[in-house]
Formats: C-alpha cells, sequence, structure tokens
C-alpha cells in the first residue's frame, strides 16, 4: 500500500505555474468536461491540460511543483479536488515527490500549500509552527478539502483528507483575502502522472 504524508507550506513567495487570468464564475466547480479554461502547457518536461475529463499532470523528469490556478474573487475560500497519482514502483524519491491544492493572495502574492506527500509521514509546517499529526493509511483516489479564512489577526487553516481532519493551528501572519486558488504536484522521479478532478471553491 503505497502511503503519503500531509504537509502544509506557507509561501512568502509568488504562485508559480500558469493560470487562467479570466475571473471565475462563483461558486468555481469543474469537472474538467466541455470547454476548459484551465491552462495548457507543455515544455518538453511538464504537460498540463484538460484531457478525457480530468486536468492531468505529467512530469517526465524530476521537478516541480507545477501549479495550475484560476484567479476569484478576493475572499476567505474552501477548496477541495480529488486526486490520483502513479508514481513509477522504482527511483521515485516520495520524499520529494507531492500534490496538492493552494491558495494565494494574488498572482505574485503569498499564500498556502496544503500538500500530500509519498513517503508516509503527516506533517504541518510553516514558517511559525511544525506539528506532526498522525493520519491512516490509504490508497488513492485522495480527497482533499482545504479552507484559508484570511484576517487582520492571522489566517485560519483548515484540512481534512477523505474526510479525517487535520488539525492545525491558525497562523499569526496577517493576511488579506484570498483571490487565487488551484493545485500543485512535484516528484522526485520519472514518469509521474498527476490526475485533478472535481475541484471545487466557494467562499467561507
Amino acid at each position: 500500500m503505497r502511503r503519503f504524508l500531509l504537509l502544509l507550506v506557507g509561501l512568502a513567495v509568488a504562485v508559480a505555474g500558469c493560470g487562467s487570468e479570466e475571473p471565475a464564475d462563483l461558486p468555481l466547480t469543474e469537472d474538467f468536461s466541455g470547454s476548459c479554461p484551465w491552462p495548457t502547457r507543455w515544455d518538453g518536461v511538464k504537460r498540463g491540460e484538460c484531457a478525457d475529463g480530468v486536468y492531468r499532470l505529467e512530469l517526465s523528469e524530476p521537478g516541480g511543483p507545477y501549479t495550475a490556478w484560476r484567479e476569484v474573487e478576493p475572499s476567505s475560500w474552501t477548496i477541495e479536488a480529488q486526486v490520483m497519482a502513479d508514481l513509477p514502483e522504482e527511483g521515485s524519491r516520495p520524499d520529494r515527490t507531492s500534490f496538492g491544492l493552494g491558495c494565494w493572495t494574488g498572482v505574485g502574492g503569498s499564500g498556502f500549500l496544503f500538500m500530500v506527500w509519498a513517503d508516509g509521514r503527516v506533517t504541518g509546517l510553516v514558517p511559525f509552527f511544525e506539528q506532526t499529526t498522525p493520519l491512516p493509511a490509504f490508497r488513492p483516489p485522495a480527497r482533499l478539502h482545504a479552507g484559508c479564512a484570511g484576517g487582520p489577526d492571522g489566517t485560519t487553516l483548515t484540512l481534512s483528507l477523505n474526510g479525517t481532519a487535520v488539525a492545525l493551528p491558525a497562523s499569526t501572519r496577517p493576511s488579506g483575502a484570498y483571490s487565487v486558488v488551484g493545485f500543485t504536484a512535484e516528484t522526485g522521479g520519472e514518469g509521474a502522472t498527476f490526475v485533478f478532478d472535481d475541484f471545487h471553491a466557494e467562499r467561507l
């Protein structure tokens, strides 16, 4: 059974990857079928595109993270998605392979990544705290649900994996409203594929 870790990372850097600058209708619900406004990218190493009713990230070489995002109206948000991961059995570097969700204060703003890693530990880490919370092992698909509620006294963060909540303290870093939401993946091996489906974002 392949196991994963959850890592919460607070970022003070710009959101990387590519996205759509067309503001999304609210709430944002995407099953990636029909017309798909999410970004398409192929640079010889990373391919991100809507295909066969899902959003597929194919990473042919170690590296990342690759992030696909949408701009939304500034607010506090809950975001969720279903994720499948097809990882190489050998040489996958599970300590460097992950997928997850993110919310940012803007394109070029700071934010948080809610990550699932492939080496079996569960960790929450931002510049203000480090915390380990055990979760039972699971088989993909994974259903991730995350919340970013910003305010002058900090951001309240919530996270659950397949319905099991992860206890996270509030960030004490003041933040504005979040106006970019999306998902991300990276790999430490070759030939990893990440499939995202049923993405949903709505105001808290």
